[in-house]
């Protein structure tokens, strides 16, 4: 079960757009909508998971689990940024974690 999870995580993020473990590419104009979960108390502020949604899922990413999380989250939120036409908006939501 934990294996069909991982599957769901972002591998690698490139000009083309994000690379799933399951090998599923999914160029940067499908994705719909990005949403962060940042922690509260002692780790006020920092990201624990970025969701990225896209025509037919979602993608995960877990800043904490790598040894680059924050470039990783910087650039993620960069080329979204970037591959947007200007006049598009998108969906961007932070909820905080209770602990």
């Amino acid at each position: 079960m934990l294996w069909l999870w991982r599957r769901s995580f972002v591998k690698k993020i490139d000009n083309e757009g994000l690379c799933l473990w399951s090998g599923r590419t999914i160029p940067w104009e499908k994705v719909q909508s990005l949403g962060a979960r940042k922690a509260n108390g002692e780790r006020a502020g920092e990201v624990l998971r970025l969701e990225v949604e896209f025509e037919g899922g979602r993608a995960l990413v877990a800043p904490d689990w790598l040894e680059n999380g924050a470039e990783v989250a910087a650039a993620l939120r960069s080329k979204l940024r970037r591959s947007r036409p200007r006049d598009t908006a998108m969906r961007v939501h932070y909820v905080q974690k209770l602990r």
